[in-house]
């Protein structure tokens, strides 16, 4: 079993209780114009993210991205502290993942002590078995290995506590899910003639494999959709490809909507005012507990670094949950308050950025052959890892086939399959 977010074990002799002490609840009833708003959450952000600074020695530092988060705690830290704060961050040699680029810019602007460092495939290679050990469930989120490095990068200058910028997408409405889920939710509405064009076309282009053909289809499949299955179909691999995937022993064993019926009620358990609050509230429970800080605290402990997370503190949850959804997405503009309140913060070039994550570039390694690639084929596809009977392996190599001829993108699913593979042999093989 593990602990739900927000609660806590209790134990009274022989008897064992578990207690949820806190939850995001939505009920949006901040009233004034949108400048009290602003003022109101710029204070609150400044008073919260400021409390966490670690003291004027140097044992500490912040992760930065270079991304809208990590680069405002970096500056409103900054500005509260005598001397220059020590900031770490990741970049990679591929176009298109690396943003040291933009981490420089913050790291001028706020005169931050700005320490990098460049994570190839031969880095990614010699991290990923100790990465399978590190975490005590199946985690397959290749931006650990960035994160990682990163607080190994810190631990190397002195630092024993890092700040993070997590949890900003889910309080401020940053995800890029959150605007596309307005668009799904305009063909969901549409007129039924619509609808069914919509429908034709994708029918019309079944059995085509093309990276086009395949947006098409998946935008009428998942536009088609009410939510949260809508939101969940953004990673729902495994469940669309049930009887292609899984072993035929395994799907005895599992239902095809189990990872489904768990967001559907959190989804309903939202006390909230909005869909789009719903899917906020359900990210803070997923993406949050039991993606991002698992990957950011266990990647950091095995460097030997602590974090903690401004962002996710009760108190400026509960803010933002006072506020209404249009301050968060309105029209196509993310994150409308917090860019308001943070105007003087970020330099222009950051807060009009494109978002990009801190993914890891194993897409490109995948295609290009290397060491990623075949440690990916050497595991994945090994007869130890056939043998117990979880995925099929046809789909698999299909799935490993269709991504190196580009038809489309499964570097995450694969990926996920390396981890898991590598964690049965860690914690189930090693211990019988």
């Amino acid at each position: 079993a593990k602990l739900p977010a927000g609660h806590c074990l209790e134990a009274r002799g022989a008897r064992v209780e578990l207690r949820r002490y806190w939850d995001a609840t939505y009920p949006a009833d901040l009233a004034g114009d949108e400048a009290q708003r602003v003022a109101q959450l710029r204070e609150t952000i400044i008073g919260t993210v400021q409390s966490y600074r670690c003291g004027d020695e140097g044992g500490w530092g912040t992760f930065l991205s270079g991304g809208t988060d990590s680069s405002s705690i970096s500056g409103i830290l900054s500005r509260a502290h005598p001397t220059p704060v020590n900031s770490f961050s990741i970049g990679f040699e591929e176009e298109g993942y690396d943003e040291l680029t933009y981490s420089r810019i913050a790291s001028d602007s706020f005169g931050l002590t700005a320490h990098e460092y460049r994570v190839n495939e031969n880095d990614t290679v010699d991290a990923i078995p100790n990465l399978a050990l590190a975490y005590d469930e199946p985690f397959g989120n290749s931006s650990a290995i960035p994160t990682f490095y990163c607080a190994q990068l810190g631990a190397r200058h002195g630092v024993t506590m890092m700040v993070a910028g997590d949890g900003g997408d889910e309080i401020y409405g940053g995800n890029e899910r959150y605007r596309k889920d307005a668009i799904f939710e305009m063909f969901h509405q549409a007129p039924a003639p619509a609808q069914w064009l919509g429908r034709a076309l994708a029918a019309g282009l079944k059995g085509v494999d093309s990276r086009f053909a395949n947006r098409i289809k998946n935008f009428v499949h998942r536009g088609g959709l009410p939510n949260p299955d809508r939101f969940y179909s953004d990673d729902s691999f495994a469940s669309d490809h049930f009887d292609e995937l899984l072993g035929e022993d395994f799907r005895r064993e599992v239902g095809r909507d189990e990872a489904l019926d768990v967001q559907r009620r959190i989804y309903a358990e939202a006390q909230a005012d909005c869909t789009l609050h719903r899917l906020m509230y359900l990210d803070l429970k997923m993406t949050i507990a039991d993606n991002d800080i698992v990957k950011v605290v266990r990647a950091a402990r095995l460097a030997g670094v602590d974090v903690v997370f401004p962002y996710l503190d009760r108190r400026l949850v509960d803010f933002t949950g006072r506020l209404p959804g249009t301050d968060k997405v309105r029209g196509a503009s993310k994150r409308h308050l917090f860019k308001l309140a943070t105007d003087d913060i970020l330099p222009e070039a950051i807060r009009k950025k494109k978002k990009q994550g801190f993914g890891l570039p194993v897409s490109v390694w995948l295609r290009r052959g290397g060491r990623y690639h075949d440690l990916v084929h050497d595991v994945v596809l090994s007869p130890r890892c056939v043998s117990r009977g979880l995925f099929d392996p046809a789909f698999v190599r299909h799935l490993i086939e269709r991504h190196e001829r580009g038809a489309w993108d499964h570097a995450s699913e694969i990926h996920m399959l390396l981890m898991l593979e590598l964690w049965h042999r860690e914690y189930v093989d090693a211990h019988g």
